[in-house]
């Protein structure tokens, strides 16, 4: 039978392991800010997700008796979490703030330009709201990196012309030369194909939007990697949130495919949502979305652009 000093015994045995596993973490961060710093000077990219699936990778191969793979996983990815972090990505959290912007005149389009210039790292241009569109009193005037998004109905947009005449104006945005223009995987296949082969200077962010529901995480996988089959710059995955437990499962989802090697962005959608907006960052989530304050939020559950950074000023201490 157990006695009171066994336990008392073990204790011990754990709070020193404990306090050796604390001084080889700080050991590691060290090191880990001396590679921010050379990362640094070299202009190299933090967020390395190559290097951090070969780390896993060997990490899962070690001979152990009670950690499962799993908690090597959930253990390791709060390191990688953390170690990016330290060494200072974009935005301190690790993505870019993107200021969306959802107007029906131009402009009023060119003022909320103005202003977001001042506060996002990159702005998303909504046409598909525009009562009129014309690109040439729009895209020569932006001061910062644009996303360009003519977004279809049926994915929360406002566009009400025929396809062929929706991503006419995507091509028209690509001629400009913007940074990134948005393309729903699901729209139809011929027209996506016929955009992604105007790459130009232009990137692409091939998205998927579910207004009703976040699918269960081995969905959202497989949606995954059937959208990987299409070759884009950034591939985007925003679903809605019911409940808590939808927004763990995007988080969840995050962590899964950043050992991949693509730029992702995902979060839920809807106040229930607004959790995984903050956290996802965290999650290797490569752009945060956000509008200006008093302005139009162009998807349920968004953040003020203030709201967000004094949020994350909290989480970067």
């Amino acid at each position: 039978m157990a006695e009171r000093s066994e336990l008392v015994d073990l204790r011990r045995k754990i709070d020193e392991i404990d306090r050796q596993i604390l001084s080889l973490l700080d050991r590691r961060m060290a090191l880990v800010l001396q590679v921010g710093k050379v990362k640094k000077e070299l202009a190299t990219e933090i967020y390395d997700p190559e290097r951090e699936a070969e780390i896993m990778r060997a990490l899962l191969k070690q001979p152990l008796c009670s950690l499962s793979p799993l908690e090597i996983e959930e253990l390791y990815s709060a390191i990688f979490r953390i170690s990016r972090w330290r060494q200072g990505e974009k935005t301190e959290v690790g993505c870019l703030l993107c200021i969306s912007i959802l107007e029906s005149d131009a402009e009023m389009v060119r003022q909320k330009m103005a202003v977001a210039a001042k506060e996002a790292d990159i702005m998303e241009l909504r046409l598909d709201a525009l009562a009129e569109i014309r690109l040439s009193e729009l895209l020569p005037f932006t001061e910062r990196p644009l996303i360009v998004t003519n977004r279809r109905r049926e994915e929360g947009g406002f566009f009400r012309g025929q396809e062929q005449k929706r991503f006419y104006y995507l091509e028209e945005a690509v001629k400009y030369g913007v940074t990134y223009v948005d393309v729903e995987w699901m729209s139809s296949e011929p027209l996506r194909s016929r955009l992604l082969g105007k790459r130009g200077e232009t990137h692409f962010i091939l998205s998927y939007h579910d207004f009703q529901k976040t699918p269960p995480l081995e969905k959202l996988l497989s949606l995954w990697k059937e959208m990987i089959k299409i070759e884009a710059d950034v591939y985007k995955i925003v679903t809605w949130a019911q409940n808590l437990d939808d927004s763990l499962t995007i988080l969840r989802f995050l962590r899964k495919v950043r050992g991949d090697g693509k730029k992702v962005i995902s979060h839920c959608m809807g106040d229930k949502g607004r959790i995984s907006r903050i956290l996802a960052p965290l999650f290797g989530s490569f752009m945060a979305f956000c509008s200006l304050e008093g302005a139009k939020w162009t998807a349920p559950g968004q953040m003020r652009v203030g709201q967000m950074r004094r949020v994350w000023e909290v989480l970067e201490g």
